[in-house]
C-alpha cells in the first residue's frame, strides 16, 4: 500500500483526532512530548485495594454498548468545570472537585451488553457536589444507554457505616421524611453496630 504524502497524512490524522475527541471517546492532553490521546476504555490496570475507600453512594444498572457508555461518561466528566480526572484504571476513574475532594466511579460488566456503575464520594463532599456529579451520570446514561435503573445507598454521617435496613429507610421515604441520619432512624427503632460491636445511636 502506497503511503499518503506527508501533508495529506497530517490532515487525515488531524481529522481522525477531531472525530474521536468530538465523539467523547478520548481525552486530549498536552504533555512535554506533545499532545496525547487517552482512551478510558483501554486501561488494563486494576484499581488497587484501598482500606479507606469510600462506601458506595449510588449504583446505576443499564444496558448498551458498555465500553462506549463508560468512555464517553469519563470524558464528559473530565471536560466539565466541576470535576477533573485524577487517575484512570480498568473500568474505574478517580476524579477531584475544584476543592480537591475525591469522587469516584467504577463500572462492572454483568454481561456483554449489561453493566452497572458504582459511585463513591469522600465523607467531606458537600451534598450539592454529589447531586451535580450524579446528575451528570444520570443524564449521560439516559442519553447513551437504556433500561437504566438506580439503587440508592445510605451512609451514617457519624460513623460512615452503610445503613443496612432498607425496609426502615423505605418506610421513612414513604412517610415523606428526608432525614436519613442515625438519630432519625433511631426513632423508628433502628440502630447499627460498628467498631467491634458498639452501637451508633447519635
Amino acid at each position: 500500500m502506497v503511503r499518503l504524502p506527508e501533508i495529506d497524512e497530517k490532515i487525515l490524522l488531524q481529522a481522525m483526532v477531531e472525530t474521536l475527541v468530538n465523539r467523547s471517546l478520548c481525552i486530549r492532553e498536552d504533555t512535554p512530548e506533545g499532545p496525547q490521546l487517552i482512551f478510558p476504555s483501554y486501561f488494563k490496570q486494576d484499581r488497587p485495594e484501598i482500606d479507606d475507600h469510600p462506601n458506595v453512594f449510588v449504583v446505576y444498572r443499564f444496558a448498551g454498548l458498555l465500553d462506549e457508555v463508560y468512555a464517553t461518561l469519563v470524558v464528559r466528566l473530565h471536560y466539565t468545570n466541576d470535576f477533573s480526572k485524577e487517575q484512570l484504571w480498568k473500568y474505574a476513574a478517580d476524579f477531584k472537585t475544584f476543592r480537591d475532594q475525591r469522587v469516584d466511579l467504577q463500572m462492572t460488566r454483568i454481561s456483554d451488553t449489561a453493566g452497572e456503575i458504582q459511585v463513591f464520594f469522600d465523607n467531606d463532599v458537600p451534598i450539592d457536589t454529589k447531586v451535580s456529579f450524579i446528575k451528570y451520570i444520570h443524564e449521560h446514561l439516559k442519553k447513551r444507554a437504556h433500561d437504566v435503573t438506580r439503587v440508592r445507598f445510605y451512609i451514617c454521617p457519624y460513623c460512615d457505616t452503610p445503613l443496612e435496613n432498607p425496609k426502615t429507610i423505605e418506610k421513612r421515604i414513604e412517610m415523606g421524611h428526608k432525614d436519613m441520619t442515625l438519630r432519625s432512624l433511631r426513632k423508628t427503632g433502628y440502630a447499627h453496630r460498628y467498631d467491634r460491636g458498639k452501637i451508633c445511636f447519635r
